[in-house]
C-alpha cells in the first residue's frame, strides 16, 4: 500500500474509534443530570407522538399508520423509563456515597 492509503486508513480508524467512545460523564452528579435529561427528552418525544397526528401516506391504510405511530411512541416511552431507572439507581448510589462520607467525619 502506498503511504497515502496507509495514512487514509489510519485517519479512518481514528475517526471510527473516537466516535465509539461513551458520552456518559464519569462523576455521579453529572451522570444523574445526563440520565434525567435523556429521560425528559424521551418522555417529551413520546408525548409528542401521542399528541401529533400520524403522517399520512396515500399508499398505506390509516390503521397501519396509527399502529406505527403507537409503536414509535412505545419505544420512546421504554427509553424514557430506562433512563429514569438509571437516574434512580445513580441517585441512590450518590446518596449512599454521601451518607458514607458523613459517617466517616
Amino acid at each position: 500500500m502506498t503511504s497515502f492509503k496507509k495514512l487514509l486508513c489510519i485517519i479512518f480508524l481514528a475517526v471510527i474509534l473516537s466516535g465509539c467512545q461513551s458520552q456518559v460523564p464519569k462523576s455521579l452528579t453529572k451522570k444523574l443530570e445526563y440520565y434525567e435529561d435523556r429521560a425528559r427528552n424521551y418522555r417529551t418525544l413520546s408525548l409528542s407522538h401521542r399528541l401529533s397526528p400520524p403522517y399520512f401516506n396515500y399508499s398505506t391504510r390509516p390503521s397501519i399508520m396509527i399502529s406505527h405511530n403507537r409503536n414509535i411512541e412505545a419505544v420512546y416511552w421504554q427509553e424514557a423509563r430506562r433512563y429514569e431507572k438509571l437516574a434512580e439507581e445513580t441517585r441512590n448510589l450518590l446518596e449512599k456515597n454521601q451518607a458514607e462520607k458523613l459517617e466517616e467525619n
